[in-house]
């Protein structure tokens, strides 16, 4: 299992504390094929951030190759599963008319470190992981985590563990939905957007 992280992760393994590699055998290696029906979009996530995405490169990639990288989800009822990551393919297998889909399976009692990681994990792969997923993901493990497992979340984000850069990040969802579209799809940096925090949404 170790090597398997080191392989999913290479180059931010130096980065996290060694303590983090304890949890790694309990990672749960569980993958199925699911109903496409039975997956559920997070309500956490604004689905106006992929929307049009899916219309781009996938249909061509899931038309010549078919599913190429397994949907990470999460068991939360008897035929119920809330989406991870793979968000872009998750909609592109929808809209060509899939019925079932690879996915990686976390079950309802993962440690929420080991959930919160193999979801930056995959979106690494998925290459969604914008600043502003980056956000939404570092909110939602807020709810879970203590500060010290959160900023052992950032080398998985290719950022130094350090607390303003935390900060930093979750501030960006004080921006408008506009604006925060705009940094998902790389029109605005990172940085730039910073700057329009200090306006009202009105104003940016």
């Amino acid at each position: 299992n170790e090597r398997l992280f080191f392989f999913l992760c290479p180059s931010t393994t130096a980065l996290l504390d060694p303590a983090f590699f304890s949890c790694i055998p309990a990672i749960n290696l569980d993958f199925r094929l699911l109903t496409l029906n039975d997956i559920v979009w997070p309500t956490d996530i604004p689905g106006q951030l992929f929307e049009s995405a899916h219309q781009d490169v996938q249909p061509t990639l899931l038309k010549k190759f078919g599913q190429i990288h397994p949907l990470l989800v999460q068991e939360e009822a008897q035929s119920r599963y809330r989406l991870l990551a793979g968000y872009t393919w998750y909609l592109a297998m929808q809209t060509a008319g899939h019925t079932t889909a690879s996915c990686q399976l976390l079950h309802a009692k993962t440690a929420p470190n080991i959930l919160f990681s193999l979801q930056i994990i995959h979106q690494n792969h998925y290459k969604e992981l914008s600043p502003v997923l980056q956000a939404y993901i570092l909110r939602q493990a807020q709810n879970h985590l203590s500060e010290h497992d959160l900023l052992n979340l950032l080398p998985l984000m290719q950022h130094k563990p350090q607390r303003h850069i935390l900060l930093d990040i979750l501030n960006l969802l004080q921006l408008d939905q506009t604006v925060l579209a705009a940094m998902h799809w790389g029109q605005i940096p990172m940085k730039a957007g910073k700057s329009f925090a200090r306006f009202s949404c009105g104003e940016q």
